[in-house]
């Protein structure tokens, strides 16, 4: 126990860097950070569909979110330095308030949604998949799904 908490100590004074991993080369001042958030298996039911007969009804999804921070935050210990994912329902909600065609569309306009936070400024990148759970095909499939990944301007 005593060699974790020297560990522990050691992560936090040298403001999250290891020891180990310098000696090895993994990880050196000039190599960027790409920590990542990600908020996996959300649940919510949406009108969204090609035909107006999918959009007619609630259809079921499953949105996986990650988020590629900047910053290398985890020493610092403040909500203010990452990425805060409390705004995700919110940010949903808004999306999903009107119908849409297509699920390549609906992961779009989530990126883009979250882009508009002030927040976003903690993030290099954001990569959303939106999965429609039995989907309308001839075929038994567990889900359909689109990935939509972006780069985050500064």
């Amino acid at each position: 126990m005593p060699q974790i908490a020297l560990l522990v100590s050691h992560f936090f004074k040298t403001g999250g860097r290891s020891a180990r991993l310098l000696k090895r080369g993994s990880m050196s001042s000039g190599t960027p950070v790409n920590d990542v958030i990600s908020v996996k298996g959300l649940r919510l039911s949406a009108r969204i569909g090609a035909s107006e007969e999918e959009r007619a009804k609630l259809q079921p999804l499953r949105i996986d979110l990650r988020f590629g921070l900047r910053d290398k935050v985890a020493a610092s210990e403040l909500l203010e330095s990452t990425f805060d994912y409390s705004v995700v329902d919110a940010v949903l909600a808004s999306v999903f308030r009107r119908p849409m065609r297509l699920l390549e569309t609906a992961a779009t306009v989530i990126v883009e949604a979250f882009c508009e936070l002030p927040q976003c400024v903690a993030l290099s990148w954001i990569e959303v998949e939106v999965a429609k759970l039995a989907p309308p095909i001839a075929t038994i499939a567990e889900s359909a799904s689109v990935w939509v990944r972006r780069e985050v301007g500064r």
